[in-house]
């Protein structure tokens, strides 16, 4: 049986299709885009439910998982695209029947980087844990891709500042977004929702998390201001006649940065500046990275980067090497 997917007709009216050795259609009798949505994934896990686990396809394990969760995911594009690598393979493969052979198999087949093969192949025990099916023991995964090292010194940050303001003006949002994400390193997307009222000038505190907003592993945290992002921040405000933010008082959700494209922005700026390998993601890397090497503990990083303490000990662990001095000063001694 093909995959069911949800498709408008000539009519504009939303139908499930599928084949079973022949076409299949299933109307859900509305031309609304939203509401055929839920109709389908509420047919479609009444559907599941009359399939046992233990004899679910992992093309129905996807099912199950998009109808019922992908909206409560980080990044569903990184899922979705995860899945159609994944279900030329898995899709009518009994889930249950799923081990380490199926898998090496996949690796050899799909040569692609041991960092993409790890997240296609994590994804696919995702789906199944979903649906209670528990994976083997033990299975061998494709490596852990190698931490990226690139971050910026001092001398660069400088560099950077001085192209930024060169190019967007010193308050352009391409510059706050900079200044935002080196001194708190928030991640791009927490960046670019950030709005005024979140800005808490009083106590000087950035509160990342959106009011409502879902509950995902990319934890969005309180930070708070440096002087310098404070001073960037305030003069910003005045700037675009938000007096009323600095003051405390109520405003409306204007954005402090808007979402634009981040990504280029840096590229162009790190260009300016004559230097290469600087992506939003860097920024935050650096700001990790300072954090370390000046000493700062790896559990205080953790609670500013919104991460665990064993992510962070994994990349930036060998910063801190400042207890372990005196220990080699005394290996000749």
């Amino acid at each position: 049986m093909s995959q069911p997917v949800l498709r408008a007709e000539p009519n504009g009216v939303f139908y499930a299709h599928w084949n079973d050795g022949r076409s299949r259609r299933h109307s859900f009798r509305t031309k609304d885009a939203s509401t055929a949505r839920d109709r389908f994934a509420h047919w479609l896990l009444a559907d599941m439910k009359a399939i046992p686990a233990e004899t679910r396809t992992a093309g129905q394990c996807w099912e199950a998982y998009a109808a019922q969760h992908l909206d409560h995911v980080a990044s569903p594009a990184t899922l979705i695209s995860a899945w159609a690598a994944l279900r030329v393979t898995f899709a009518d493969m009994v889930a249950s029947k799923i081990g380490q052979r199926e898998i090496d198999l996949y690796v050899n087949r799909r040569k692609r980087a041991p960092a993409t093969l790890r997240r296609e192949i994590s994804t696919l025990l995702t789906l199944l844990r979903f649906n209670g099916i528990e994976p083997p023991k033990k299975l061998r995964l494709p490596a852990r891709s190698t931490p990226r090292d690139r971050w910026l010194t001092d001398e660069e940050i400088h560099l950077m500042r001085e192209a930024a303001i060169a190019l967007y003006g010193a308050n352009g949002k391409n510059v706050t977004f900079f200044e935002i994400a080196l001194a708190t390193g928030a991640r791009r997307s927490a960046i670019c929702d950030l709005t005024w009222p979140q800005v808490d000038f009083a106590a000087g505190i950035i509160h990342f998390d959106l009011p409502g907003r879902r509950s995902t592993k990319k934890r969005r945290v309180s930070v708070p201001m440096s002087k310098g992002l404070y001073l960037h921040l305030q003069t910003v405000a005045v700037d675009k006649s938000l007096r009323v933010a600095v003051a405390g008082a109520e405003t409306s959700k204007a954005p402090v940065v808007g979402n634009f494209a981040a990504w280029h922005a840096i590229k162009r700026i790190a260009r300016k500046a004559g230097l290469t390998g600087v992506s939003p993601h860097v920024l935050r890397h650096t700001a990790a990275t300072h954090m370390a090497r000046r000493g700062v503990p790896l559990f205080i990083i953790a609670k500013i980067l919104g991460n665990s303490v064993a992510v962070v000990e994994r990349t930036y662990a060998k910063y801190l090497v400042g207890d372990l001095r005196d220990a080699v000063e005394k290996i000749g001694a």
